[in-house]
């Protein structure tokens, strides 16, 4: 039998309505990663919910609700990471890699809210920015197709949070506005697209 629970970190059940993270628990449950153990410690726990010996449970990373049914809402990923027509993306990665170009300060990588896209929002010394189709080129060179933003925006400054961060859901609301894409970004959306 396979269960769910929505925790908290030191894996106390969240009362409904709360936020928690989502842990799978139940005999469905694998040890962990093979021949990767430091991976095992972190996402495999020690099941406190069963009084089976030796019960693990799986840390999922989504960020979960208990609804007022039972049922468990979905709010998101506690890291960076999305989906990308069933591809995982680690956005820190893309992110490195198109800050570490000549010609880029500071980058952030955000998906459109169907997930088919990405776009990268990007902010550059003063002076002429890299175009877009040699961002795009340069990092096909260093990254998988799909981790290849179909969209590239060069942003005077990001919008903040009142932490100073990147506001990330601003950025997304900028990722869905309809702008023309050039015909290489039409094509690296196809790619992304492509199974």
């Amino acid at each position: 039998m396979r269960r769910s629970t929505s925790s908290t970190t030191n894996c106390a059940r969240c009362p409904p309505g709360a936020e928690g993270e989502l842990f799978i628990g139940g005999a469905g449950v694998s040890r962990g990663y093979h021949g990767r153990p430091e991976a095992t410690a972190r996402a495999f726990l020690d099941d406190p919910f069963t009084d089976m010996p030796g019960a693990r449970m799986y840390r999922t990373g989504d960020r979960t609700r208990w609804n007022a049914d039972g049922t468990i809402a979905f709010l998101g990923r506690r890291d960076h990471q999305v989906k990308i027509r069933g591809h995982r993306v680690e956005l820190p990665m893309i992110e490195a890699q198109l800050s570490a170009l000549p010609g880029l300060r500071e980058a952030v990588v955000v998906p459109d809210t169907a997930h088919r896209a990405l776009t990268a929002f990007f902010l550059a010394p003063s002076g002429p920015a890299p175009t877009p189709e040699s961002l795009r080129a340069q990092l096909l060179n260093r990254l998988p197709a799909v981790m290849v933003p179909a969209r590239f925006v060069r942003l005077d400054a990001f919008p903040r949070t009142v932490n100073g961060k990147a506001d990330r859901l601003a950025l997304q609301t900028r990722a869905d506005e309809r702008q023309p894409l050039s015909r290489a970004a039409q094509a690296a959306a196809q790619t992304q697209a492509a199974p």
